[in-house]
């Protein structure tokens, strides 16, 4: 706040002292330092609202810095690492149930494509059967 202070009394004397050496009449000089007072005014401003949203940016900052350091320190890794552990095997049970269904299907893949190959087989037999006897009718 010092800082401040001494910030704003530094734009007051430097403007009062700037009006006074430059040579002006009296209504010149009245404009003129009604013109630095109305600059000073909105500077003042200007600053007083940085420095209130930086101290308060500053204070929200470290608030939550040390929210999260509460949080670290009261983190149960134990339970955590526990949790953790617990969900991985459930998630591991249940791919190797995945995979035995997945094997299972597999098997009754093969046992549907074995039977059709066989169905295949028996009718090309059959059709093979059919075009020998046709073929000797027609030698006949």
């Amino acid at each position: 706040m010092k800082k401040c202070c001494a910030f704003l009394t530094g734009i007051a004397v430097g403007a009062v002292v700037a009006a006074l050496v430059t040579p002006k009449s009296g209504k010149e000089l009245q404009d003129e330092l009604i013109c630095k007072v109305g600059d000073m005014q909105k500077k003042i401003k200007d600053f007083d609202i940085k420095e209130v949203k930086f101290s308060d940016t500053k204070e929200a900052l470290r608030e939550k810095l040390e929210e999260t350091k509460k949080k670290i320190e009261e983190f149960d890794w134990n339970d955590s690492k526990e949790k953790v552990q617990k969900k991985f095997d459930e998630v591991s049970e249940r791919l190797s149930e995945i995979k035995e269904q997945l094997t299972d299907a597999k098997d009754e893949v093969v046992v549907d494509i074995v039977e059709a190959a066989e169905d295949v087989v028996e009718d090309v037999a059959k059709m093979a059967e059919d075009v020998a006897e046709a073929v000797a009718d027609a030698m006949e």
